[in-house]
C-alpha cells in the first residue's frame, strides 16, 4: 500500500462504507500538509496511516478493507470526493477530486503547488438530533436489532419473491429512505439487486423512485430508495371499493407512461409493470417502483437469457410470456401498462388460470374479455386505448409510452382518442390471422374446386379444357427454402436474389406474408445488435459481419454492425508525468474536465489510433502518439517536463 493508487482505493473503500466522512479526508490533508511545511520535506505517511494516528481509522479496519475483492461490485459507482484547494500564492480557488489532490496538483495560472482551502470556523454545534428524531423512530432505535449501518429499521413494508422492503431513518442525512434487502445471497438474487439499482439509479424523474446509493454492509448487500408515504394503485383500488375513479385512474396511467417514456429514452426497460409496483402518495402523485427486473440496453446489465420467463404472467406482452429475450423492448412496457389500466378498471386480471403455466398459454394464444363487457359502464374510449396499448403483434400497439400517455391525456381533456374501438368482426380476423396459412391453401383449394365444379356443369359438348393450374402448387418447398436462405443466421445473397424474384413472379399472393418473415427477421437482429454488450463484441464479430451482410442486402441501416465491426477492444492507461500534466484528446473526451490531471488511471478505454496531448502553463505541451494497442492490454505513459522526450507510451508488464 506504498503508491498513491493503492492509497485512493483504500480510502474511497472507507468512504463507501461509512467509516470515513469527507470531512475527515480534509483534517488527515490539512495535517499532511503541516507537517510538510513544518520540516519542508515530503510527508511519506499514507492519508489513511494519519487516519489511524488520529484516532480516525484502526488497523483492524485497514485489514478488512484490504481484504475486500479488488474489483468493481456490478453497477456500483466508484465514490468521488471533492477537495477544496486554494493556490497560496494567487489566492484562486479550486475544487479538485481526491485522486487530483493526492497528486500535489499545481494552480494552473502560476504553476504553484495548491495547498488545502482552510475550513471555515465552526459554528456552534447544534443540538442532538436524538431529539428531533420521530417518536416511532426513536423508539425502533432503542432496540439494537433495530440498527443497520447508519440506519434504523423502522417497520417492514414488504415481503416478496425477490426481497423485503423496510422503512428506515437515515442518521447521517436525518431522513426516512426505504431499504430493500435481497431475500438470499445467491449471486442471481445480488446481481439482480445491482440491476435494480443501475437501471433506477440512472433515472431523475418526478415519477420514479429515487435510488439514493447501493452497498453492503454487515455483510448484507442492500438499496437505499426515496421512501414514499402512500399505498401501491392495487391498494388504492381497494380502498375505493365498488366506486372506481376512471379518470383518476386513467390520470395514473398516463404520468406512469410518461415515466416509463423517459426511462425508455435512458435505455431502461422495466419488465414488470403492474399495479403493485405503481405508489400513489397522499398528494396523487404516482411513482414508477421496483426495477428488479429491468432490463438495461447496451450493457451487460440484464441478468435474463434466452427462454428465460421473468415477470409477472397476467401483464407480460407474448413476446415476454415465451422467453423472447431479445424482442422485449419499449413496446413491451406499453402492453404492461395497458393490462394495469385493464386490472385497475374492471378489477380482474386479463388472463386468469389455476397455474402459471395456465395463464402462459392464454397469454400466448388467446384475447383477453374485452373490457366493457366485464364492466360495460366504462367508456368505450377507454375500452379502445386498452384493446390497442394489449395488441400481440409488437406494431399494432402505440408506438412508444409516449404516445399511449397522449391518448390517455386525450380522454383526460375530453379530445377524441387516437385509438379504434374493436369489433367483433375485427376480432374474427385477428384470430383467423393466427392460421393464416392453412386458411389460404383451404381457401385457394375451394376455389379451384369451386371452378372445376362451375366448369363441369357449363361446358358443352366439346373437348375438356385443360385443367386449371394449383397457384399453390410448389408453396411448402419454397416457402422452406426461402426461410433457409433470407433468414438473417443462415442468410446466402445469392439463392435470396433468386427466391425474391420467384416469390414476386410465382406467389404474389403470399407477398404479405414473406413481408412479415423478413419483419421479424429484422426485429431479432436489431434487438440482438442493440443488446449486446461491448465485452462481447469481438467474440461476435462474425456473427456481426453476418448480419451486416444481411441488412446491407436488404437495405436497412447497419449503423449497429458497422460499430461492432470497428471496435478495438479496451486497454488500461496509466499516466505518471510530474509535476502535473492536464491531459487532452479522445481518450479522455469522457472525462470531467477537472479530472483530466496526471496522475491518471484510465481504465477500460476503447482502442483507437490517435494521440495523447500532455499540456503544462509553463512548460507548454508535448503530444504522444498512440497506435498498435491490444485489446486487455496494460500501458504506461511516464516521465517528467525536464525531459519531456522521454515522455513515451509503453506497455506494462
Amino acid at each position: 500500500m506504498d503508491n498513491r493508487h493503492d492509497e485512493l482505493e483504500l480510502i474511497l473503500l472507507a468512504v463507501q462504507e461509512g467509516i470515513l466522512s469527507p470531512a475527515d479526508i480534509h483534517e488527515c490533508l490539512r495535517e499532511r500538509e503541516g507537517r510538510e511545511a513544518s520540516t519542508g520535506k515530503p510527508d511519506p505517511r499514507p492519508l489513511f496511516r494519519i487516519a489511524v494516528e488520529k484516532g480516525l481509522l484502526n488497523q483492524d479496519r485497514i485489514d478488512g478493507l484490504v481484504a475486500r475483492p479488488s474489483a468493481p461490485r456490478p453497477g456500483v459507482t466508484v465514490v468521488m470526493i471533492d477537495v477544496p484547494m486554494e493556490c497560496p500564492s494567487c489566492g484562486m480557488p479550486l475544487s479538485l477530486a481526491l485522486k487530483q489532490a493526492l497528486g500535489q496538483p499545481r494552480c494552473p495560472r502560476c504553476s504553484v503547488v495548491l495547498r488545502t482551502r482552510r475550513a471555515p470556523a465552526p459554528a456552534e454545534k447544534p443540538p442532538s438530533p436524538q431529539g428531533l428524531l420521530p417518536e416511532e423512530v426513536r423508539k425502533a432505535a432503542e432496540d439494537p436489532r433495530n440498527r443497520f449501518s447508519k440506519y434504523v429499521l423502522v417497520s417492514r413494508l414488504g415481503l416478496g419473491g425477490m426481497g423485503e422492503v423496510h422503512q428506515a431513518w437515515d442518521t447521517v442525512l436525518q431522513r426516512r429512505v426505504a431499504l430493500k434487502f435481497p431475500r438470499s445471497v445467491g449471486e442471481d438474487e445480488i446481481r439482480r439487486l445491482y440491476v435494480e439499482a443501475q437501471g433506477a439509479g440512472r433515472l431523475n424523474h418526478p415519477n420514479i423512485a429515487s435510488v439514493y446509493e447501493i452497498a453492503e454492509a454487515e455483510g448484507r448487500h442492500y438499496i437505499a430508495m426515496q421512501y414514499i408515504d402512500g399505498a401501491t394503485a392495487e391498494k388504492r383500488i381497494e380502498a375505493m371499493g365498488a366506486k372506481r375513479d376512471v379518470r383518476e385512474i386513467v390520470r395514473w396511467i398516463r404520468d406512469a407512461a410518461l415515466a416509463v417514456h423517459y426511462a425508455h429514452q435512458n435505455a431502461v426497460i422495466h419488465r414488470d409493470l403492474k399495479p403493485q409496483n405503481l405508489m400513489i402518495d397522499a398528494g396523487g402523485r404516482v411513482y414508477v417502483m421496483d426495477f428488479g427486473l429491468a432490463k438495461v440496453l447496451s450493457t451487460a446489465g440484464d441478468a435474463t437469457v434466452s427462454g428465460m420467463v421473468l415477470g409477472t404472467p397476467s401483464f407480460m406482452p407474448p413476446e415476454q410470456a415465451a422467453g423472447h429475450v431479445s424482442e422485449i423492448g419499449p413496446a413491451s412496457d406499453v402492453y404492461s401498462l395497458g393490462a394495469t389500466l385493464y386490472v385497475l378498471l374492471s378489477g380482474r386480471r386479463p388472463y386468469e388460470g389455476l397455474s402459471v403455466t395456465e395463464v402462459l398459454v392464454k397469454v400466448l394464444t388467446s384475447d383477453p374479455p374485452p373490457l366493457r363487457q366485464v364492466d360495460p359502464s366504462l367508456p368505450p374510449e377507454v375500452e379502445a386505448i386498452v384493446d390497442k396499448a394489449m395488441r400481440k403483434p409488437r406494431e399494432h400497439r402505440y408506438s412508444s409510452a409516449r404516445d399511449l400517455a397522449e391518448d390517455l391525456t386525450n380522454f383526460l381533456d375530453n379530445q377524441p382518442v387516437r385509438a379504434r374501438g374493436t369489433t367483433v368482426t375485427y376480432r374474427f380476423v385477428r384470430k383467423l390471422a393466427r392460421y393464416r396459412g392453412q386458411l389460404i391453401t383451404a381457401a385457394v383449394s375451394a376455389a379451384i374446386l369451386a371452378a372445376v365444379i362451375l366448369a363441369a356443369a357449363l361446358r358443352k359438348p366439346s373437348p375438356p379444357p385443360p385443367p386449371a393450374a394449383n397457384p399453390m402448387e410448389g408453396w411448402p418447398a419454397f416457402f422452406a427454402e426461402y426461410r433457409q436462405a433470407l433468414s438473417a443466421d443462415t442468410f446466402r445473397a445469392d439463392a435470396a436474389t433468386r427466391l425474391l424474384e420467384r416469390a414476386e413472379r410465382d406467389f404474389p399472393l403470399q407477398k404479405s406474408l414473406l413481408d412479415e418473415f423478413l419483419s421479424g427477421q429484422h426485429q431479432v437482429v436489431a434487438a440482438t445488435l442493440g443488446s449486446l454488450p461491448r465485452e462481447r463484441w469481438l467474440e461476435n464479430r462474425e456473427k456481426a459481419g453476418r448480419y451486416r451482410e444481411w441488412l446491407a442486402f436488404l437495405k436497412k441501416d447497419t449503423a449497429a454492425a458497422d460499430a461492432i465491426l470497428a471496435w478495438r477492444g479496451t486497454c488500461t492507461i496509466l499516466i505518471y508525468v510530474h509535476p502535473y500534466a492536464e491531459v487532452r484528446g479522445p481518450f479522455v473526451s469522457a472525462l470531467d474536465p477537472g479530472e483530466r490531471f496526471t496522475p491518471l488511471n484510465l481504465r477500460n478505454v476503447d482502442i483507437s489510433d490517435g494521440t495523447i496531448e500532455f499540456h503544462h502553463p509553463a512548460h507548454g505541451a508535448h503530444p504522444v502518439a498512440v497506435k498498435g494497442l491490444r485489446n486487455g492490454a496494460s500501458y504506461v505513459i511516464e516521465g517528467s517536463w525536464e525531459r519531456r522526450e522521454e515522455i513515451q507510451i509503453r506497455e506494462g508488464k
